[in-house]
């Protein structure tokens, strides 16, 4: 199997050492191999970047600061893997065994996609668990009450891939909750596994967005998401999503 892991990086500074480390350190199962897309859109090369530009297998597309979306349509058009999965600039593995683990699910039948949890951290070189982000048990009629499982710890087959196409890129925050719909909207032909464990490790920091656009706009895209994909949706059913966001992360 060829992994494809695409990574976006912008003003990551030291972190993406970590993010590129963790995945260089990955031990594969045999005859595995991966692809690392790397979609710079810094002003200057990034020091970590010039220290792995020379190993195999890394791909580094410098692009203009174009938005997250488009960053990762962009490793998106490069992925030729098996298997493609997204690592953000801030993010990583955290532990060794990660994509021999993914692989192993994989390789057990005719699967189309994995996921798992992921721990939110913070710190660089002594890190912090903050709290896990647990969707043990999770029902794709979760969608319609605007909870998705956490987007990092997604790792999809190359048929998803090319069915599902491109991220929307007039989305502002929601495009990955809009690709978990059409993900899950495809149960008929897709067959998805959950791997009960933390996958990646999400900075707490990275993630952090202005409380407007957590509260309103979001909550605004999940539900045209919703819309545009011929769901029905009311308003009380979908702010259920903040209860079941609180049952499922764990501190």
């Amino acid at each position: 199997m060829k992994f494809s892991i695409i990574t976006i990086t912008y003003g990551d500074g030291a972190k993406l050492d970590r993010t590129l480390h963790s995945v260089y350190r990955q031990r594969l199962m045999p005859g595995d191999t991966v692809e690392h897309i790397i979609v710079d859109s810094n002003p200057t090369i990034p020091p970590a970047l010039s220290a792995y530009s020379s190993r195999p297998g890394v791909k580094i597309l410098r692009t203009p600061p174009c938005g997250v979306y488009a960053a990762i349509n962009e490793g998106l058009k490069a992925a030729d893997g098996d298997i493609i999965a997204l690592l953000h600039g801030s993010d990583y593995y955290p532990t060794d065994n990660i994509l021999a683990r993914v692989a192993g699910t994989f390789s057990t039948g005719d699967v189309d996609f994995v996921y798992g949890n992921v721990d939110f951290v913070e710190g660089t070189v002594i890190t912090r668990v903050l709290g896990t982000y647990n969707v043990d048990g999770y029902k794709p009629e979760y969608l319609t009450r605007g909870f998705a499982p956490p987007h990092p710890a997604l790792f999809i087959s190359r048929r998803v891939k090319d069915t599902l196409g491109p991220y929307r890129e007039d989305y502002a925050i929601a495009a990955d909750f809009d690709y978990f719909i059409r993900l899950f909207s495809n149960q008929a032909s897709f067959k998805g596994i959950h791997i009960p464990e933390s996958l990646v490790a999400m900075d707490a920091h990275g993630r952090s967005r202005t409380l407007y656009a957590r509260l309103v706009t979001n909550t605004l895209e999940k539900r045209r998401a919703l819309r545009e994909n011929g769901y029905r949706i009311s308003w009380p059913r979908l702010m259920q999503r903040y209860l079941l966001h609180f049952k499922k992360f764990r501190r």
